[in-house]
């Protein structure tokens, strides 16, 4: 059903190529910026990214991992100043020359007393997940929830007392061998990642579960895997077709997501403080690393060489953490056969 329902949505999204705005947050600033994603012939003659302050952003005071809802136009920010996850409709704005962004008043969807959010992911039907590492716990949120209180305004999901609004999918206290300081998460509509902020090497520094796991805790936990476990923390994690990349103290690395075992490939080591990771879905991955206050990029691809690729700077941000792709509302695929092999490829995985 699942399949099914996310073949629809993407099917139904405009096919045509637009332009795409990557998000980079700064918690020490408090600021959401953009930038718009060059075309293959503006990189080509060397136009430089040019930066830009997110406006509407309202209330957020500490934003660190992102995530944004292509169908529905929504940015999702991991607020961990206001203790809460924060959504907030993006819209575009005719410039004269183009489209520049803004966001709608930002609303709190789920907000708690001892919560700890920095990373936050949305999948095709907009479910929000999102990572508590203070409860050293994952979990998420229905769409139409989510929705209900960017929409309408309704009040926000108080995270401790809630056992409706929101799902608790993992916890630490059951498991206790896979899931120890939780960072970043990225879903693919059937499976969900994450990183482990301690333990990495014993727990696995990258783990996979479902995203719809089966409701008694024994058979849900039983379900999850270590993708990796090379490294002891990891910190921002992407999916790039069958591969999941991901940061480390000064490093990124790049697993398949299956069978990735213990022994992933080093993509960039000259990096001080490396957080989030972004593919943009057209052979670019970006990385924002907080320490240089830069975002940086390097290309992949099916005849790429992965190992030790140079990076290239692209935009100046102070206190870079979270980054997301804007494709202009509306996911990105290239054809009904494009589409259909994905969705396999991942419902096999």
């Amino acid at each position: 059903m699942k399949l099914a329902s996310s073949v629809l949505l993407l099917l139904l999204a405009p096919h045509a190529v637009r332009s795409k705005w990557l998000i980079v947050s700064s918690p020490k600033t408090g600021l959401i910026h953009y930038s718009k994603i060059l075309t293959a012939t503006a990189k080509a003659s060397r136009q430089p990214m040019v930066l830009q302050k997110l406006t509407g952003t309202g209330m957020v005071t500490k934003p660190e991992g992102m995530a944004v809802d292509d169908i529905r136009s929504i940015l999702y920010v991991a607020d961990a100043g206001a203790k809460s996850i924060v959504g907030m409709r993006l819209v575009k704005v005719a410039n004269g020359s183009g489209y520049d962004l803004a966001a709608e008043p930002s609303r709190a969807i789920v907000i708690g007393d001892n919560f700890e959010p920095h990373w936050v992911a949305v999948d095709s039907l907009g479910t929000v997940f999102f990572t508590d590492l203070t409860g050293n716990q994952i979990w998420s949120v229905p769409a139409d929830i989510a929705m209900a209180r960017i929409n309408q305004g309704a009040s926000p999901v108080f995270l401790a007392k809630s056992s409706t609004a929101t799902t608790l999918l993992y916890s630490g206290l059951t498991l206790v061998d896979s899931l120890k300081n939780p960072q970043g998460v990225a879903v693919d509509n059937f499976n969900i990642f994450w990183a482990n902020g301690d333990s990495g090497s014993t727990m696995g520094t990258i783990c996979q579960g479902r995203e719809d796991p089966p409701e008694q805790q024994a058979m849900r936990d039983a379900q999850v895997t270590k993708v990796t476990s090379a490294a002891n923390q990891a910190f921002g994690v992407c999916l790039a077709s069958s591969r999941i990349f991901y940061t480390e103290d000064a490093k990124v690395y790049t697993t398949l997501k299956k069978g990735g075992g213990t022994n992933p490939t080093l993509v960039a080591d000259r990096l001080l403080k490396p957080r989030g990771i972004q593919y943009d879905g057209d052979g670019t991955i970006y990385v924002a690393d907080m320490e240089l206050g830069k975002v940086l990029s390097f290309s992949v691809g099916v005849s790429t060489r992965l190992h030790m690729r140079t990076l290239t700077p692209e935009l100046t941000v102070e206190d870079a953490y979270g980054l997301a792709v804007f494709r202009g509302g509306a996911a990105q695929v290239s054809s009904l056969f494009g589409v259909l092999l994905s969705l396999l490829s991942v419902a096999s995985v």
